[in-house]
């Protein structure tokens, strides 16, 4: 039958450690990722779970700077009802053993599966079979804010050890450079205001010295809410807290 290329984008991390082809990576519970209790998970299951432990899952949201995102958790569920899900499992993408990256370990929303995700692709096939000479795993990270449609702002993801409106030259006075603020600074940026403090591509950056690196350290896009619930549901990621805030948006192809 041959291995075939599966291409998903989503939220995850690339720096999975990996010792002598063992996974090591103390931040998930390896052997609870294989088990069959997870891979027998049907999706209405998982969408009971998520209207039972709604307040869990914003606990974690409001844990990890999430809980501002503009997107309602009622409107993600209302979403998911009238679609087609997975299985919850199947949204958990690590496939090193199949022919996928070592490092890399990819989280698609369970909602946007029939957007974000695609196998045995006949285009895909081709190109990564003659434009790649070889089937060759790839993974690349995605510079914007988010994917559609959770995308288009930043969020703080951890609080800065002081307050950047105590200095007014801080932080510019204007209009275009974000949404919400609490008494230590910026909680939520557009895209385009981020870009202006920090990017000199988009004109800046008007940004400087502790702001700006609060900015670039402590700062990125929103992970969906069903991210949020996928990972307390599986009880695979042991500091939930710690492991949403490294996430970043990837697109990736593996062969399996």
């Amino acid at each position: 039958m041959g291995i075939r290329p599966h291409k998903v984008a989503g939220y995850g991390v690339t720096n999975i450690k990996v010792l002598d082809k063992e996974v090591i990576d103390p931040r998930v519970d390896w052997e609870r990722l294989r088990s069959g209790e997870l891979w027998d998970a049907t999706p209405q299951e998982f969408l009971s779970w998520m209207k039972k432990n709604r307040t869990k899952i914003l606990e974690l949201a409001r844990a990890t700077g999430e809980a501002v995102q503009f997107t309602s958790f009622d409107w993600v569920v209302e979403l998911m009802e009238q679609r087609k899900l997975p299985e919850p499992a199947q949204c958990i993408h690590y496939h090193h053993e199949g022919g996928g990256l070592y490092n890399v370990l990819v989280l698609t929303p369970p909602d946007m599966t029939d957007t974000w995700e695609r196998y045995d692709d006949t285009l895909d096939w081709m190109e990564e079979t003659h434009r790649s000479k070889g089937k060759k795993s790839w993974v690349m990270r995605i510079r914007d804010a988010g994917i559609y449609p959770y995308n288009g702002y930043y969020i703080r993801s951890r609080k800065p050890k002081q307050s950047f409106l105590a200095d007014p030259n801080q932080i510019p006075s204007d209009e275009r450079t974000g949404h919400i603020y609490d008494e230590l600074g910026p909680v939520l940026l557009t895209a385009r205001a981020y870009g202006l403090l920090t990017d000199k591509t988009f004109g800046g950056p008007l940004a400087k010295g502790a702001f700006l690196r609060h900015l670039k350290r402590d700062f990125r896009p929103p992970v969906p809410y069903t991210i949020l619930a996928l990972i307390l549901w599986s009880e695979c990621f042991k500091d939930p807290v710690a492991f949403v805030n490294e996430l970043k948006p990837l697109l990736y192809l593996y062969w399996g």
